[in-house]
């Protein structure tokens, strides 16, 4: 599709009528698209997204949406390349509050990416969707093109996923003065694992499965994927808990059939990186995970670069993890033997193996309203 026929498609979205939140028309057709993605079976993180999409899962978010909220009309949303799913959640609760919306997609999306979008293309081609396909679009353009203006300059709601460095430069295109804007940066997440609960488990395999999910999804390139690892316990309890742990991480990898050759070149550049601060990075670059035991935090050290790489820290006290955590810190997930005081500076709190769960509730805020526009009621 050339630009001036996005533009155009655009420009026809916004002399349509809005929906309504949660019109009775789109919960239908998300619990269509729904089915077809839970047939998915052999896509963990397609089957993930199916389920969400389910009627009642939706009717349950709308509890969450203030009941003067009404759309914004046109949202231009901006999606990443690191996650295939992330584009269809953003635009789902912006479907939800009853938006028009064009999304435009990474040009370096990966295959799942590319299926889930012909699977929703397949299923707004039925007849009884074409009033939501009318008001619709996925776009794909280079970051060359005066699109991104073009389509800022006509939208109500601007949507960013990315990097600070693409939000930015994004953030430099002006917007109408009534239009919102929600962007979602750089962030960092991390597990912490309680040792000695770790070393009274019967048996590691269903904790480190959860594991393997939370990172290896996306290649540890969600927000939400643990990156830092904080272990809980003393010096002893930890050492062995670390061999335990580690050592079932590999054998999944084993089972599967898993390398990293794809991801070596990065890898050198990240340990020469490392080596030139004195810092010893634990294992071959060939492993499915390289480890490094920091003993302060983040603020002095590279950016992470995801690809199975874990910062790990060993804690005596929860009381620790506060002055551990970046700024940035997002999720964390956690495998403790009792409740815990949560850190102020997490964002989110889950269970290993809830990581990549998606919520409208999302970094601090609650997207069904940050994508509505509020009626008032006086």
């Amino acid at each position: 599709m050339t630009d001036a026929a996005i533009l155009k498609q655009a420009i026809a979205f916004k002399a349509q009528p809005t929906l309504a939140p949660f019109s009775p028309l789109v919960v239908e057709f998300l619990q269509t698209l729904s089915q077809r993605l839970l047939h998915q079976r052999d896509k963990p993180e397609v089957m993930s997204l199916g389920f969400w999409l389910r009627r009642a899962q939706v009717m349950q978010m709308a509890k969450d949406l203030p009941c003067n909220a009404k759309a914004c009309g046109l949202a231009f949303h901006i999606t990443p390349a690191n996650v295939d799913t992330q584009f269809v959640y953003s635009w789902a609760l912006s479907l939800l509050c009853g938006n028009q919306n064009v999304v435009r997609l990474s040009q370096r999306r990966g295959e799942v990416a590319f299926l889930l979008e012909r699977i929703i293309k397949e299923t707004l081609a039925q007849p009884a969707y074409q009033t939501i396909a009318a008001a619709n679009i996925f776009v794909e353009y280079p970051n060359s093109s005066q699109l991104t203006a073009e389509l800022s300059s006509l939208c109500d709601l601007r949507i960013i996923w990315g990097g600070d460095e693409t939000i930015e430069r994004i953030q430099r295109i002006p917007l109408p003065a009534h239009a919102h804007e929600v962007s979602f940066g750089n962030k960092i997440s991390g597990a912490l694992l309680d040792a000695k609960a770790i070393l009274e488990l019967d048996d590691i395999k269903s904790l480190v499965h959860n594991f393997y999910n939370d990172v290896y999804w996306f290649n540890q390139q969600g927000c939400s994927s643990p990156k830092l690892i904080f272990w809980l316990g003393n010096s002893v309890e930890v050492e062995t808990a670390k061999q335990l742990f580690w050592c079932e991480v590999a054998k999944i990898f084993d089972d599967k059939g898993v390398n990293f050759d794809f991801i070596l070149t990065e890898r050198c550049s990240f340990i020469q990186e490392f080596a030139s601060q004195k810092i010893a990075v634990q294992g071959r670059i060939t492993d499915p995970f390289l480890c490094l035991e920091l003993a302060d935090n983040l603020t002095s050290y590279p950016r992470h670069p995801g690809q199975g790489v874990f910062y790990e820290f060993s804690i005596s006290s929860l009381a620790e993890l506060d002055n551990l955590l970046p700024i940035n810190f997002q999720t964390m997930s956690s495998f403790v033997s009792h409740d815990y005081v949560k850190p102020t500076k997490a964002l989110r709190f889950v269970s290993l193996g809830q990581a990549l769960l998606f919520s409208h509730q999302w970094d601090g805020m609650n997207l069904l309203t940050e994508f509505s526009s509020m009626e008032n009621l006086a």
